[in-house]
């Protein structure tokens, strides 16, 4: 008897579990975010037009050709770097010579754009608050493979598809991305990496580009900016942003500026066939991005002759200690950051198999978890991750060293923290001759608020929408940094999407061989920035600049 009730009540649970998963799966489904901050009178305001879409691929395959290569901090291609300035005038004469439009070099290669709105302090409570579109001007160098189809910086258009690196320029993608920096420190000297710079290419700026095109557009048109507004394009994004943006941010303050509605910067793409179970575009936009810890750590054992070999060695230590490391990734941090909430948003276009899950976290994320870390691309979006990048030990065959090294790159979940990676690395280790010493750290930036309520991010994913209407948004965490840290004091919105598509063949391009972008994903890149800059001058209203993720 008690056997059957037992079977009774297993059975009316899982029923009961059954329907509710399909109810939560049905009203997932069924959702619908409003994205809502589009201008009303979009029929009337200039629209950009095709005829000279080739005029500005043009452009952008003119800029693909100026090497501004970042090489280490405080080493860069100044000649370049004022070339591209002259471009940049060049190319956009009308952003230029308007009066309503500031140009500052900030540091003596980076510049700062102020478009003076009307809508200004004399209005009081009515003004809308400035904002700041980032880019940067720098590319690094990037191993690996020769180009087929034009050289890095030749900056070819073939067949409506332009080629260049920086074509697609992506630091915070769906992937973690290497630079190799460590390569060029090793390189002894100015003249050996101009040589070394022929095969070894960096990103480039489309994001500036891209920009200053919406802008150069508009001013053409007459458009009556009614919002102020700041470009900031940073000259050393590639190796820090200390002397770009950070003095950017610097000189916003000293102006008197010190505080920004939102600041929008490069990083994730619109993706297409790039998300298992969802069909339609995705546009990922970041809100935040991972932490950077640089540490070494160090064996200090006694030296000897290989001939009369001890148990143990500095090198056979630091050796277990790496493998460790390698072999206890850092616990998952799936839920602590917005991984979470980018499922539950894509859950409403992702087949029904996969909307069920994506559906359900409240009970399956455990499952999505062990389903993620099965690939390190996906599994690097819910933890610390750990990289051994260099080993120093030995010096002669015969010699049993007395010190040996290794450095080790993390880079740091927004839920983490430098003492709590030290920690677990440390037990994991578990052994009290190995030292751990923190060479370089940056901590991961504030989650920024998101969400429809969220006044400047319904801002940016209504202007996506406005581009690919079909698309579903969603919010994530980057897995590579910016120098949008450099602006964290100026506001507590920090954004990041590169607005054009991304599809599992260019995405072979970023940082490789043959990096591209149609001509057509290009005028849709310029068409998002128009889109933007109109939608940033209707007043606010009803909508709420503070509200957080979860009060959703």
């Amino acid at each position: 008897m008690c056997g059957k009730l037992f079977v009774i009540f297993v059975l009316a649970a899982t029923s009961l579990l059954v329907v509710l998963l399909g109810l939560n799966t049905v009203t997932s489904r069924q959702r619908q975010y409003q994205w809502d901050r589009i201008r009303k009178d979009v029929a009337s305001l200039p629209q950009l037009d095709r005829e000279r879409i080739h005029q500005r691929a043009e452009r952008l395959a003119k800029a693909l050709t100026i090497q501004t290569i970042s090489w280490e901090r405080d080493v860069f291609e100044t000649e370049a770097l004022l070339q591209l300035h002259q471009h940049l005038k060049k190319s956009f004469p009308l952003v230029h010579s308007s009066p309503s439009i500031e140009v500052t070099v900030i540091n003596g290669y980076s510049l700062l754009y102020k478009v003076r709105g009307s809508n200004n302090e004399d209005k009081g409570d009515n003004v809308l608050p400035p904002y700041m579109l980032a880019a940067h001007l720098d590319v690094v160098p990037v191993a690996n493979g020769t180009w087929k189809i034009a050289q890095p910086f030749e900056g070819r258009i073939i067949d409506d598809v332009i080629y260049g690196r920086g074509a697609l320029d992506d630091k915070s993608s769906v992937m973690p991305l290497p630079t190799d920096n460590d390569s060029m420190r090793a390189l002894p000297s100015k003249c050996f990496r101009r040589a070394f710079r022929e095969r070894h290419s960096g990103e480039f700026w489309k994001m500036a580009t891209g920009i200053m095109e919406a802008l150069e557009f508009l001013v053409e048109n007459k458009y009556s900016f009614q919002r102020t507004f700041y470009i900031g394009f940073g000259h050393d994004e590639e190796v820090s942003g200390f002397e770009g943006a950070g003095h950017i941010a610097k000189h916003l303050k000293s102006t008197g500026v010190n505080h920004l509605d939102f600041v929008l910067d490069e990083g994730y793409f619109v993706l297409e066939d790039m998300v298992e179970g969802v069909d339609d575009l995705v546009s990922v936009i970041g809100v935040t991005e991972k932490g950077f810890a640089t540490l070494e750590l160090n064996v200090e054992m006694s030296p000897g002759h290989s001939s009369i070999p001890p148990k143990e060695t500095a090198i056979g230590v630091l050796a277990k200690a790496v493998s460790a490391l390698e072999t206890n990734p850092h616990p998952s941090m799936f839920g602590n950051g917005p991984e979470m909430d980018f499922f539950s948003y894509i859950s409403t276009s992702a087949n029904i198999g996969h909307s069920v899950i994506f559906s359900n976290l409240w009970l399956l994320s455990p499952l999505l978890s062990q389903i993620l870390a099965r690939n390190p691309v996906t599994d690097a979006i819910q933890r610390t991750t750990t990289a051994v990048t260099i080993i120093q030990g030995g010096y002669k065959h015969n010699v049993i060293p007395g010190s040996a090294s290794a450095t080790v790159n993390h880079r740091i979940h927004p839920a983490d923290s430098l003492d709590q990676v030290i920690e677990y690395n440390n037990q994991v280790i578990n052994d009290p001759r190995v030292h751990i010493k923190v060479v370089d750290y940056y901590p991961p930036t504030p989650i920024s608020p998101y969400g429809p309520d969220v006044s400047p991010f319904n801002l940016i994913a209504s202007s996506v929408k406005q581009i690919y209407p079909t698309s579903v948004i969603a919010p994530a965490c980057s897995p590579a940094n910016t120098d949008l840290r450099r602006y964290v004091e100026l506001s507590d919105h920090l954004y990041r999407i590169t607005p054009t598509v991304l599809t599992p063949v260019t995405r072979g391009g970023i940082h490789g061989d043959d990096e591209q972008i149609t001509v057509e994903h290009y005028h849709n890149f310029i068409r998002f920035y128009v889109a933007l800059m109109l939608n940033a001058d209707q007043p606010v209203g009803g909508h709420s600049a503070s509200l957080h993720k979860r009060e959703l």
